[in-house]
């Protein structure tokens, strides 16, 4: 079964594609969920956490093509916990 930190990664891997809309932007929309610290959505970008560094590994990107999306590394604090992941 699937915990917590496993889903919340699943949602923001479902999520992580964009309209094209600039880098400031991106982080914009993320943080006005309140829920969701966004960090970076530089590609290849690196955020070090208690847990190592946080990778935005976007090594297949050029398979997007034309395709508009965008990848953040990110965090989150559910039921006390912190959590990071990607966006």
């Amino acid at each position: 079964m699937l915990d917590k930190f496993q889903i919340f990664i699943l949602v923001i891997a479902f999520v992580g594609c964009s309209d094209g809309v600039s880098e400031k932007q991106k982080l914009a929309a993320i943080e006005q969920d309140k829920t969701i610290l966004a960090f970076s959505c530089e590609g290849y970008g690196s955020r070090s956490t208690p847990y190592g560094d946080l990778q935005n590994n976007i090594w297949n990107a050029h398979s997007a093509e034309d395709f508009k999306w965008t990848q953040c590394l990110a965090m989150r604090t559910l039921d006390a916990k912190t959590q990071y992941g990607w966006y």
